[in-house]
């Protein structure tokens, strides 16, 4: 074990100071709307190595009273990685010492509950054996934006060109707007109709969206997006980006939406929306659900890898699993 690891807790405006505020979800738009929507604190770790300040985690908590949860970030804030930020060049070795450091402190903060997620999954791999974690992937879809318009046409698979082709013959309306509550609303609405068909409630709440939207449409950083046919609205979109990203972050859309091609319609203004941007790739947000995934795949989009870690203790095992049980409906 290393020598002279020590470890400061920042919360409140100590946390937003050291933010990187040039990344999506480092921004401070961004956090305070999970912070505030989810109902969740934000908290930073700030690791120092022989006294230089070397490793910094920022964790969403929640308290649940039988169990504390940190995550960077914590599953179901729509947060789909935080990686850990290194102020300091070190060796392999030396790494795997502070991160395992920073989460035995977390541990002794009163944490049962510990996640990471990381952008590549070669980072979470690095970490895994460390301490017994649960190691996973996921794969999402990333598509190239570094060409022209005419490039990532014909690119996209001949399905999906009809597709778009066919929304545009049935006379489905996209539209760009700028969202105001009753349109997060309308987007609410529809997400529960799909939910009820499931038997299940939506897994966030209508707060947690209207606080992403105004808070990063604010920071002139989402785009909110519906389809229309025959006045009526058939399927809603929430996209957010960077300088760098742009991102598919979640939908509502009524089965008309499919059969009518909609949502392929939908992707490609958003792609032209991006390409004028001009961010670097256009990430689809994971492979999706049996209906989302060959829309997604017809794009001929790149497959790339994520990881996540994941600590529970036994008692926590336990308190989780009951957990689901009461709450599902």
């Amino acid at each position: 074990m290393f020598d002279k690891i020590t470890h400061t807790v920042l919360t409140g405006d100590d946390v937003r100071s050291v933010l990187k505020k040039d990344e999506l979800f480092y921004t401070i738009s961004w956090i305070e709307a999970v912070r505030r929507g989810f109902e969740a604190e934000i908290m930073a770790v700030l690791t120092s190595f022989h006294g230089d300040n070397v490793l910094l985690g920022i964790y969403f908590v929640l308290d649940k009273g039988v169990i504390k949860l940190a995550g960077s970030p914590l599953s179901g804030t729509f947060t789909p990685y935080l990686d850990l930020i290194w102020n300091k060049e070190l060796n392999s070795e030396q790494k795997r010492e502070v991160f395992l450091e920073q989460f035995k402190y977390l541990k002794k903060l009163g944490f049962s509950h510990i996640e990471y997620k990381f952008s590549n999954f070669e980072e979470a791999k690095f970490f895994s054996d460390l301490d017994n974690f649960e190691l996973s992937q996921k794969e999402t879809y990333i598509l190239n934006m570094e060409k022209s318009l005419d490039e990532l046409w014909s690119g996209f698979s001949n399905e999906c060109k009809e597709s778009i082709r066919e929304a545009l013959k049935n006379r489905v309306e996209v539209e760009k707007i700028e969202a105001c509550e009753l349109d997060v609303e309308d987007f609410y609405d529809i997400l529960k109709v799909l939910y009820e068909k499931k038997g299940e409630r939506p897994r966030h709440s209508l707060k947690f969206f209207k606080e992403i939207v105004y808070r990063m449409q604010t920071d002139n950083k989402l785009l909110f997006q519906r389809a229309v046919l025959n006045n009526q609205i058939i399927s809603m979109k929430i996209y957010i980006f960077d300088r760098k990203k742009f991102f598919y972050l979640c939908d509502a859309s009524l089965d008309i939406a499919y059969e009518t091609k909609a949502v392929y319609l939908m992707h490609w203004y958003s792609i032209k929306f991006a390409r004028d941007l001009g961010v670097k790739y256009y990430d689809f947000n994971s492979k999706g659900d049996s209906l989302s995934n060959p829309v997604k795949r017809s794009f001929s989009p790149k497959i790339y890898e994520r990881g996540s870690l994941l600590y529970r203790s036994a008692i926590t095992k336990s308190a989780e699993t009951l957990y689901r049980k009461i709450t599902k409906k």
